[in-house]
């Protein structure tokens, strides 16, 4: 948190990173899709409208109620994606099923589909972006692109910030051991932390 709140991507940045790497965002039709997800497995017959319901109200919810999916899934989905607040990653429509790609392919940028029946459960899909094929524009990379240098400014600075903190404190690395802020060993010194004392008493008066 220390390093990287000092880490500023300007839109200038972006601008000279996708014009010096264009050939990297010629891309295929793809859609960037998150998920919510209502378990029915090894839950009884009985409890499954309930789990319907609870699945359309969640959608409803994000619909009509301004709610955010991402938020949405991290506390109530039951997919492990949860955690990743529901993203799934970027698809092509050949890496789909066909039912599946003919309904997202048809949607734009944040919306959802509606419940999906599985074997498993209720699903519902939404578009986090969308990406015809071809050049990409930079609006539709920008994201991405602020995310590589980031990360590309992030290892050096938190070099840096790690070289300050050896230099302000006794922790000592030892023989042996890799000190990620790539600070030489030098050992420490131990010195006794008593006062000295004087050569001379003092004489009673």
């Amino acid at each position: 948190k220390e390093v990287g709140s000092r880490i500023v991507v300007s839109h200038e940045d972006v601008v000279k990173y996708y014009n010096e790497h264009k050939s990297e965002f010629v891309r295929p039709e793809m859609v960037v899709l998150r998920e919510m997800f209502v378990s029915t497995e090894g839950k009884p017959e009985a409890d499954i409208p309930t789990l319907r319901k609870k699945a359309e109200n969640l959608r409803d919810r994000i619909l009509n109620h301004g709610d955010d999916f991402g938020e949405m899934a991290k506390h109530f989905s039951d997919s492990t994606t949860a955690q990743q607040s529901g993203e799934l990653g970027s698809f092509q429509r050949s890496q789909l099923d066909p039912k599946i790609a003919e309904k997202v392919f048809a949607l734009k940028r944040g919306e959802m589909t509606d419940l999906i029946e599985t074997k498993t459960g209720f699903e519902i899909l939404q578009v986090v972006e969308r990406f015809d094929a071809g050049q990409q524009p930079i609006d539709k990379v920008e994201p991405e692109i602020t995310n590589r240098l980031y990360e590309v400014n992030m290892t050096p600075a938190m070099r840096t910030y790690l070289a300050t903190l050896r230099e302000d404190s006794y922790v000592q690395v030892k023989p042996g051991y890799t000190d990620s802020a790539a600070q030489k060993y030098e050992p420490i010194e131990e010195v006794s932390a008593a006062p000295e004392k004087s050569d001379s008493k003092k004489k009673s008066g």
